[in-house]
């Protein structure tokens, strides 16, 4: 039998837990910057819960030329379900909720159309998504506008982060990974 390389596991003080935000928000964030989160986070009956992810189902739907096959729509796809099940799980538990899904599309317009347009959208405190750049940069210069949660769950995109307490990235960006680490 092989032997399997294993590295060890060291307990880290929650001062370096994830999510890593940026060093300019997490030394100083004002009160009324928490407080306006906090005043659309409520313990309400259902918590509501928004995910905008890119299926691209404009390109599957194209009669000439069907993209059934896409990378991007099948990440989506995959994490939504995972998502889904996850949420279930917590329901069993007993936490209520309401989750919404809209398509970004592949770019800012698409975005804008899909999500934008649908008034419940801004009933969400909290959004999951996007995964295209220009999307994600849209989303959390409205996150931080209007005191909204965004996490960006595949985005690892520099100075998002910078200055605004709204959005947090699941996957930073390499340099602080590493230094993190």
């Amino acid at each position: 039998i092989d032997k399997i390389d294993t590295l060890p596991i060291i307990q880290v003080s929650s001062e370096f837990s994830l999510p890593i935000g940026s060093e300019k928000v997490s030394n100083k964030i004002p009160t009324e910057e928490w407080q306006r989160s906090n005043s659309k986070i409520s313990k309400s009956e259902n918590f509501k819960m928004g995910f905008v992810l890119p299926f691209l189902t404009e390109k599957l739907s194209s009669i000439s030329n069907p993209d059934i096959n896409n990378m991007v729509s099948r990440w989506a796809i995959h994490y939504y379900t995972g998502a889904k099940l996850a949420l279930e799980n917590w329901k069993n538990k007993g936490v209520k909720f309401e989750s919404f899904v809209w398509d970004s599309g592949a770019d800012t317009t698409s975005l804008i159309r899909n999500v934008f347009s649908d008034p419940r959208f801004y009933q969400v405190p909290l959004i999951i998504g996007p995964y295209h750049r220009d999307n994600i940069k849209y989303l959390a210069n409205y996150a931080k506008k209007e005191g909204v949660l965004l996490f960006s769950p595949f985005s690892a995109a520099q100075n998002l982060t910078d200055d605004n307490p709204f959005f947090y990235q699941v996957n930073p960006q390499l340099e602080i990974q590493i230094a993190s680490i």
